[in-house]
């Protein structure tokens, strides 16, 4: 048993470095738990990937791009960037039926805000769900 207390020891100090801080390798390895931590940062970045992934889908159909391209971005649309693909489809849905709601650019500016908005609230929720429905 000592012998596996001194090999535990030994790679517990290998891990770190001056000042029993983390070594480079060690410092940028994210995991769930810290990336829900921040549900703004992750929700408004995962907002951004999945408007990316969209308009990329969007070009690349219009150019004829083969089908074999679409999966994983479909998927993509359809897993993690399900939020944003909801608030853009109910905003195309009810765009231009009132007079303030014309114009592409206001489009853009509008469902990227709401995209945003809608992965800040579903990473808020996988978080929530993720420490087991009981923390604040």
């Amino acid at each position: 048993m000592d012998g596996m207390r001194k090999v535990l020891r030994h790679n517990n100090r290998d891990s770190e470095g001056t000042f029993g801080t983390p070594r480079a390798s060690h410092a940028h390895t994210m995991n769930v738990q810290t990336i829900l931590r921040y549900p703004k940062v992750a929700g408004t970045a995962l907002a951004f990937l999945s408007l990316l992934v969209g308009v990329v889908a969007l070009v690349a159909a219009d150019f004829g791009a083969p089908g074999w391209m679409f999966v994983p971005l479909l998927l993509w649309l359809a897993t993690l960037g399900l939020p944003t693909t909801i608030a853009v489809l109910l905003l195309a849905a009810v765009w231009g039926r009132a007079a303030p709601l014309h114009g592409f650019g206001l489009f853009c500016i509008v469902a990227t805000v709401l995209a945003a908005g809608a992965e800040v609230l579903f990473v808020k929720c996988a978080g929530y769900l993720a420490r087991g429905c009981h923390e604040n």
